[in-house]
This record gives structure tokens, C-alpha cells and sequence, in this order.
């Protein structure tokens, strides 16, 4: 948006957030989907075709400040104490794209929760990737996370 308008950045409240966030869970997920299309055909047009690529998927935390819902205490080393969210977001890093995010409350993730996130990454991935090397910082680290990478496929 910012190329076509020429601009050097958005509002910070722009149509297209406000249009964003008034979407529901389903509608998001359905978003997710149309990037997952859009990717494989600009992948295809562009002549990328990436047999190995590498995942990068972190959690982080996010302050919350006032009385929104779903935050939860949980770790914030820089705010010790607060509540907050603590999404998850999964990059390819040849490309820097986005493929794939949660929005959860502040706690620290389980190995169920991580299991769970694991198995949606392998429908997202374009036509064309054959391996994958899965990398996590240390709420990854678990039988169950290290089951569902070996069942994806992933190293």
C-alpha cells in the first residue's frame, strides 16, 4: 500500500487495519490461506523454487498497558510483572515472509501448544519446498515439539 499511495509509511490507523481488526478468528484464517495462494503463484512467477528452506519461529511479548482481554501475568522480562500477549510468528528467511502466527495470552507455551502450531506450518509451505530445517527458541524445546517437526518431516 505504501508503494502504490508513495508513501514512506502507513496511519497507524489505517483503513485497512481497522478492516483487519474487525475480522473474527475464521476470518483470519481464511487470510492466512490467501497468503499461502499468493506466495506459490508469486513464487512461480518469480522462477523461485527453493527445495530447502529454513523456518525461524519465535514468541515475544507484548506489554499491555489498561484492561484488555486475554492477557495474562507471564514472562516479561522487561516489564516484570505486567500482563501481556505472547504471539507466536513462524518466518521463511530466504524470503523474510511471514508464513504462519498465533496471538496467545502471556503464558509461556506448552508442548502440546507447540505440537499443535507445528503441524498447521506443513500446509502453508509452497508446492516446491521439499526439506525444511525448523529452528525455535527455547519454549520449542520438547519431546512433543520434536515429535511433531520428525511427523511434518522437518529437521
Amino acid at each position: 500500500m505504501c508503494g502504490f499511495f508513495r508513501l514512506t509509511m502507513l496511519p497507524s490507523a489505517s483503513t485497512f487495519w481497522r478492516y483487519v481488526d474487525s475480522l473474527g478468528i475464521n476470518q483470519a484464517a481464511s487470510l492466512v490461506n490467501v497468503m499461502r495462494v499468493l506466495r506459490e503463484r508469486v513464487w512461480l512467477l518469480c522462477g523461485l523454487k527453493y527445495k530447502r528452506i529454513h523456518l525461524s519461529t519465535d514468541t515475544t511479548v507484548t506489554t499491555l498497558y489498561g484492561e484488555q482481554e486475554g492477557g495474562r501475568k507471564g514472562y516479561n522480562p522487561s516489564n516484570r510483572g505486567k500482563k501481556g500477549y505472547r504471539p507466536i510468528m513462524c518466518f521463511i528467511d530466504e524470503t523474510r515472509e511471514y508464513l504462519l502466527g498465533k496471538l496467545r495470552k502471556g503464558e509461556t507455551l506448552s508442548g502440546e501448544e507447540v505440537g499443535k502450531f507445528i503441524k498447521r506450518i506443513k500446509s502453508q509451505l509452497p508446492g516446491c519446498v521439499e526439506e525444511v530445517l525448523f529452528r525455535g527458541d527455547g519454549e520449542f524445546f520438547s519431546w512433543e515439539s520434536v515429535y511433531a517437526c520428525i511427523k511434518a518431516g522437518f529437521d
